[in-house]
C-alpha cells in the first residue's frame, strides 16, 4: 500500500482543501481517506502511487502559494490604503499572478514519501520562495507611491487578474435562502457566505484567487448590487447574470 499523511496546524483551511479534493480521487482509486484535528491519511494501493503523487504535489503547492503567500505579502507590503476591501483585493492578485512560477519551486522541493508537515516544510525548505516574495514585497513598497498617482489601486489589481492564466472555466455564484454558495467547474464548493458586507467581499477575494474564464450569478441573491459592483471591479466583462 502507498500511504501518506499531511500534518498542516497553521491553517486549518488548507487541510480543508486538500482533503475537499483528494477524497474523492482517494475514494474513486478504492482507498482509503482520514482526516482528523491537525492530519489527514490516506492509502491507496501501490499501483495508484504514481498518478497520485503528481495530484497531491499539485494540490499541496497551490495550498502554499494561496495562503502563505498572502500571509508573507501582508505582512511585509506597507501601504497606507484605508479601504479594506482594495486593499485585500490587490493583495489577493499578487498572489495569483504569477503563481505557476511559485508553484513550480515548491514542487521542485517536495518529497513524497510517507508524511510531510506543511507548516515545518513551508518554514525550513522553501526560503527561495520566501525571498521571492520578499523582493515582489519591495518592489511595491519602493514603486506604488508612484505608480498610485496615475493609476488606482482597483486598476492595478485589475491588470495582475487578467494578465494570470485563468484556474478555472465557471464560477457559478448562488443562493440558499440567506447563504451564498459557490460551484466551481460543476463542483459545489464546500464554503459557505452570508449575506454580510465581509462576506460579500470575502466572496470576490475566492474569485480572484480562482481567476475564473467566466462569473455567473444567480438570481435572488442577498446583497447582489453590491456584489455584482465589487466584482465588476475586478473582473469587468466576464461577469454574467443568470
Amino acid at each position: 500500500m502507498f500511504e501518506f499523511t499531511i500534518v498542516c496546524k497553521g491553517n486549518s483551511q488548507i487541510l480543508n482543501n486538500i482533503h475537499s479534493s483528494l477524497k474523492p480521487i482517494i475514494e474513486n482509486l478504492e482507498g482509503i481517506v482520514i482526516k482528523h484535528c491537525n492530519e489527514l491519511s490516506f492509502a491507496v494501493k501501490n499501483q495508484h502511487s504514481e498518478f497520485l503523487k503528481p495530484v497531491l504535489a499539485e494540490l499541496i503547492s497551490e495550498n502554499i502559494v494561496n495562503f502563505y503567500k498572502y500571509q508573507f505579502l501582508s505582512q511585509n507590503i506597507m501601504l497606507n490604503i484605508k479601504n479594506r476591501f482594495t486593499y485585500k483585493s490587490f493583495l489577493q492578485s499578487l498572489v495569483v499572478f504569477d503563481a505557476q512560477t511559485d508553484s513550480e519551486i515548491i514542487k521542485k522541493n517536495l518529497v513524497l514519501d510517507r508524511k510531510i508537515n506543511i507548516d515545518s516544510f513551508y518554514l525550513f525548505q522553501l526560503f527561495d520562495l520566501r525571498s521571492r516574495w520578499l523582493d515582489i514585497a519591495m518592489v511595491v513598497n519602493e514603486s506604488m507611491p508612484i505608480i498610485l498617482k496615475d493609476k488606482s489601486l482597483a486598476q492595478l489589481t485589475q491588470y495582475f487578474v487578467s494578465a494570470t492564466t485563468t484556474r478555472v472555466e465557471e464560477l457559478h455564484i448562488y443562493a440558499k435562502g440567506k447563504q451564498i454558495w459557490l460551484e466551481i467547474d460543476g463542483k459545489e464548493s464546500d464554503l459557505v457566505f452570508d449575506d454580510s458586507v465581509t462576506a460579500v467581499e470575502n466572496i470576490v477575494i475566492e474569485a480572484i484567487s480562482l481567476n475564473p474564464k467566466k462569473i455567473y450569478l444567480h438570481g435572488h441573491l442577498p446583497n447582489y448590487q453590491l456584489l455584482n459592483s465589487k466584482l465588476q471591479s475586478v473582473f469587468s466583462d466576464k461577469i454574467f447574470s443568470l
